[in-house]
């Protein structure tokens, strides 16, 4: 079954909007110091990243 392109743009946004939830209070040092914390953060703008990428494939007319 493919998606449509609104499926992949709520993906990335549910991404996107996770990571300021999980920076919050943290200062540049504490997260620097939480691989935990780094990688949730990098998960979600991979995850972010991937559904624009599977957009761009999709629609790549949005991109233009």
């Amino acid at each position: 079954m493919n998606k449509q392109p609104d499926v992949y743009l709520e993906l990335a946004l549910r991404a996107l909007e996770r990571v300021p939830r999980f920076l919050a209070e943290r200062t540049l040092q504490v997260y620097l110091d939480d691989e935990f914390c780094q990688s949730a953060v990098e998960r979600q703008l991979e995850i972010a990243g991937d559904a624009l990428g599977q957009i761009r494939k999709l629609s790549p007319e949005l991109f233009a």
